[in-house]
């Protein structure tokens, strides 16, 4: 049932942000001058 409607859904808007925390065990990535930022892409998806 769950599958049923889950594919009826949309990409959740803030799934990039939360993969690319996830994948660093919740550290934010840092640009080169050390600041935390997160890289989205604008038109892959």
């Amino acid at each position: 049932m769950r599958t049923e409607r889950d594919a009826t859904l949309s990409m959740p808007r803030l799934i990039i942000p939360s993969i690319q925390v996830n994948i660093r065990a919740g550290q934010l990535p840092k640009d080169k001058d050390g600041n935390p930022m997160l890289k989205v892409p604008v038109n892959a998806l």
